[in-house]
């Protein structure tokens, strides 16, 4: 008798319990329903811009789906990486670099091709001797369209060896530096980086860094990073990265200078510059969407998981928690006080937030521009501001991935996980193009058939995408040696000039070698001259370089600090080349 009680009271346990579990469920399904989308028009309504400004729809699906990197070419087409995969690894990839065509020159990108098909989760991608570069782990690949379909017919592994185990942390971000090399994110997945052309190298560890490398696949070094999904240079090439919270940090020690001395203690490379902290509080005009207030409340009841949790992720809305896309504009289209500003996507709160950046002693401060507002909100739940571009207009480009949902599967519990699409939103994309009152467009680049002369007078352009994305320095103090060819190996020079080689106007048909009134211009020269330019850089104006350089014999001060006449005495001055040699650049290079 007490074995059938006991029996009995333990079915009756059992089925209650089935009734509380079922109930339960039956009321998170109906805490969770689901979001519908807007059309590209009604899109536009939602938008709550800055005075003074509006959105231009610049593509939209079929033309365009998923984009989450994005470039143009010389011509002003813009080739775009669709994530259509994400957040699940697929059997058969479904990812795509999107070929985009203005045809009547009017910004609206009406006509596209699939340029590239069957990558998995394609991140990033950047323009390169007539083809494109494609960030899409394990692989950074080449792909060139030869005969003029609008569809690679040549591609190839440059690099392999990076991570795929987390699909928030993933290689991109490839962006071209002043130096002339390659600059990209790891995104935290790390890996061992090799050239399948080149064997017999050494791979290369990017756990835990970033990375640098040259176009022709001949050097790959690890360099100074930690960034998650977001990479931007200023006009001085300052790098600027993000990740989940940490909306804006400043890459400031570069590796190579660290290693020269093995035996330093260094600091942190990079720093969180935000005035207001990372976790900086946002102001979001969009509904939280149910799944985050469910768990949300959920990890607070939960005392042991809150404890490891701060403050700012106890909340459903209010802060940021998905930085990405962190990009300087660098145009002249806005007003002049909106140059070197840093544009930031939130899209799990559906805005874009604007920092202004002013020196701090060594790095940056960035500063909240917009005092409790945002630059840009939506009251759409899909608008998902992942990245964004400078533009041959001097505008900024907007890339808008438009999701139903985007989260990292493993972040999500399976009670709420199960009532959600994570895919939904695969077949759905935007761009936009950020313009002013009164904006006027630029006419559309047709730069592959240019001549040099053309692309050097280009130099003199205030838009950045017109010099630092299109034309290359060289290596040699900012002029070619005639004879020599471009170790960049294209003739079109289809890379960036700094800042500080970019001439003036009133500069412009001055002899190569004046400076008054302007900055330097980059002509071919004769080795004469060119060796001549091959000097160090006074410490107190970097664009002014010093004739002489001391030689370790004479203890005495350099020659800019002395009398001409002590100068002409003073035995032991000799030439010395301001271009570091090759080991200067060893940052866990290949060898």
């Amino acid at each position: 008798m007490p074995h059938r009680l006991a029996l009995f009271i333990l079915f009756l346990w059992a089925g209650l319990g089935g009734v509380a579990a079922r109930g339960q469920g039956d009321d998170l399904a109906e805490e969770l329903p689901r979001i519908q989308p807007l059309e590209p028009v009604a899109a536009l309504k939602s938008f709550r811009l800055h005075e003074g400004f509006r959105l231009q729809t610049v593509a939209s699906e079929p033309v365009v789906t998923d984009p989450v990197g994005l470039v143009y070419d010389a011509d002003g087409h813009i080739y775009a990486a669709e994530m259509r995969g994400y957040p699940y690894p697929e059997k058969s990839p479904t990812g795509n670099v999107r070929r985009l065509e203005d045809r009547d020159g009017d910004g609206i990108f009406e006509r596209s091709t699939i340029f590239v098909d069957g990558l998995s989760w394609p991140t990033s991608v950047l323009a390169h001797d007539g083809g494109v570069l494609i960030a899409v782990p394990p692989d950074i690949l080449y792909a060139r369209d030869t005969d003029g379909d609008g569809v690679a017919d040549e591609k190839k592994v440059v690099f392999t060896g990076f991570g795929t185990q987390n699909v928030q942390a993933l290689v991109n971000g490839l962006q071209w530096g002043l130096d002339g090399w390659i600059y990209g994110i790891s995104g935290g997945n790390g890996g061992d980086i090799r050239n399948p052309a080149r064997p017999d190298d050494k791979a290369v560890s990017v756990r835990g860094r970033d990375f640098r490398f040259q176009p022709d696949g001949s050097r790959f070094e690890a360099t100074s990073g930690g960034g998650q999904f977001g990479h931007g240079f200023d006009d001085w090439g300052h790098r600027f990265t993000c990740n989940n919270s940490n909306h804006i940090r400043q890459i400031l020690l570069p590796a190579r200078y660290l290693e020269r001395n093995p035996a330093l203690a260094a600091p942190a490379v990079l720093t969180d510059i935000a005035a207001e902290g990372s976790a900086a509080p946002v102001y979001r005009v969009s509904p939280a969407e149910p799944w985050r207030i469910v768990r949300t409340r959920q990890r607070a009841a939960d005392p042991v998981y809150a404890k490891r949790l701060p403050p700012t992720e106890l909340v459903a809305t209010g802060f940021f928690t998905s930085a990405t896309g962190v990009t300087v504009y660098r145009g002249t289209a806005f007003p002049p006080e909106y140059r070197g500003n840093a544009f930031i996507g939130d899209v799990g709160g559906n805005l874009v937030h604007r920092k202004t950046l002013a020196k701090d002693g060594a790095r940056f401060l960035a500063t909240r521009a917009d005092s409790t507002v945002e630059f840009l909100t939506s009251t759409d739940n899909w608008f998902r501001p992942v990245n964004f571009a400078n533009t041959p207009d001097g505008t900024l480009l907007i890339l808008d991935m438009y999701r139903e949902t985007i989260e990292h599967p493993a972040s999500i519990p399976e009670p709420i996980k199960k009532h959600l699409d994570l895919t939904s939103g695969k077949d759905r994309g935007r761009l936009y193009n950020l313009v002013p009152d009164g904006f006027k467009k630029r006419p559309k680049p047709a730069l592959s058939g240019a001549k040099t002369a053309e692309l050097v007078a280009l130099l003199a352009d205030p838009d950045s995408w017109w010099t630092w994305s299109r034309i290359a320095p060289t290596p040699w103090g900012g002029c070619t040696p005639s004879g020599r060819s471009n170790p960049w190996g294209d003739s079109k020079m289809e890379r960036s000039s700094p800042a500080w080689m970019t001439p003036s106007p009133a500069s412009a048909s001055r002899p190569s070698g004046s400076r008054r009134g302007g900055r330097r211009r980059i002509p071919t020269c004769s080795a004469r001259s060119w060796r001549r330019r091959r000097m160090p850089i006074r410490p107190s104006d970097s664009r002014r370089p010093s004739r002489w350089a001391r030689s370790p014999t004479p203890a005495r001060s350099p020659r800019w600090r002395r009398s001409p006449r002590e100068t002409r005495r003073t035995p032991g001055l000799a030439r010395r080349s301001s271009v570091p040699s090759r080991a200067d650049h060893s940052d866990s290079s290949t060898p």
